[in-house]
């Protein structure tokens, strides 16, 4: 098959955290970043926003709502239409594979046993840490986690309308939504599946930086998360890779 061209999006207020997620995804085979800034945080002062061969930054209101992150989701794929496929993701979201496979080999394999496809919904595992951990660990400190019947999504840029869900996007008529067993997905929330590939959603990564995204104006107060979740949802990674 022709070569295939995979960028990722992400709408973040915690840039300070990006340099080992795009290490990550790079070492997944993705060839572009396209990282979207909320523009009501302060910017990090050891942190270089030049754009690169690789990455490219762009300011964006978020509006204290999920309607300015699916607005950005729409424009990257408005923007970047010579991408096959763009993932939609957050900074706090690691792509995963059995055996290490890359991006472009999942995809490879998913066409050789499905046929070509539009998007790929991909199912979270919450990980977190039973003891907790009170500050961030490396990604692959966190091995404990339950599965979670919501996607993210992989889409082909081209196909898609809007999203009225930042999980799900709606795509043009006749096109192919599919899991990673071939099964029709018509929503942001499924049947979980994780056999070859899942979204490490590091939800709850540590005990100071939950304290932080609690108190910080923005997301997590629109969503009105509370302390004692942190444990609550630590207790539940009950699984363990």
């Amino acid at each position: 098959m022709a070569k295939i061209k995979v960028g990722i999006h992400t709408l973040t207020n915690e840039p300070e955290y990006l340099t080992e997620w795009v290490n990550h995804y790079r070492n997944y085979g993705f060839d572009h970043f396209f990282v979207y800034l909320d523009s009501s945080i302060v910017s990090e002062p050891n942190i270089d926003y030049s754009n690169t061969d690789y990455l490219t930054y762009k300011v964006w209101d978020c509006k204290n709502s999920p309607q300015g992150q699916m607005r950005a989701q729409e424009d990257c794929c408005k923007n970047n239409q010579d991408y096959d496929y763009i993932l939609m993701i957050d900074s706090d979201e690691y792509l995963m594979t059995k055996n290490n496979m890359n991006i472009k080999q999942v995809i490879e394999n998913l066409y050789y046993i499905h046929g070509d496809f539009d998007a790929l919904a991909l199912y979270w595992r919450f990980y977190g840490s039973n003891p907790s951990f009170l500050d961030r660990q490396p990604i692959e400190n966190y091995r404990q986690w339950h599965p979670n019947n919501h996607i993210k999504s992989l889409v082909n840029p081209k196909k898609v309308i809007r999203f009225n869900d930042p999980h799900f996007a709606t795509l043009l008529p006749n096109t192919k939504y599919i899991d990673e067993l071939g099964r029709k997905v018509t929503s942001p929330i499924g049947n979980h599946t994780s056999e070859n590939i899942w979204i490490k959603h590091t939800y709850t990564r540590s005990k100071s930086e939950w304290e932080k995204k609690v108190n910080r104006k923005g997301w997590y107060e629109f969503y009105g998360r509370k302390m004692e979740e942190f444990e609550n949802y630590n207790k539940s990674c009950v699984n363990s890779d």
